[in-house]
């Protein structure tokens, strides 16, 4: 059984494309029942076959360099819609337990 995610969860998944594999990480904007199409515009997706289970559409942010060739800015996201079984969470990092005992310290005075 495929793990199930919900709309804002941080996934990462190996995209595999032209020879190369690139580690992609993003955010769950869309669930796409079984047997549905997503409603996203995906440009460089246009259309698709409905898949058999339910499925996933992901925001990637993309980056660009400014014209100075300095600072490097978000522009818009691009969206994905991945195989499922590929799909990993990203969970939230974790405090260090000394942190974790200092913060509960500090709310409870």
């Amino acid at each position: 059984m495929s793990t199930k995610f919900s709309i804002g969860d941080v996934v990462t998944w190996t995209s595999k494309a032209g020879g190369h594999a690139l580690e992609k990480q993003g955010t769950v904007i869309e669930i796409v029942p079984a047997g549905s199409t997503p409603t996203a515009n995906l440009g460089h997706h246009a259309g698709g076959s409905a898949r058999l289970h339910e499925s996933y559409i992901i925001a990637v942010p993309q980056k660009t360099k400014s014209r100075t060739g300095h600072a490097v800015r978000p522009i818009k996201s691009k969206l994905y819609w991945p195989h499922v079984g590929v799909l990993r969470r990203v969970e939230p990092p974790f405090l260090p337990p000394q942190a974790v005992a200092s913060d509960t310290a500090a709310q409870l005075n």
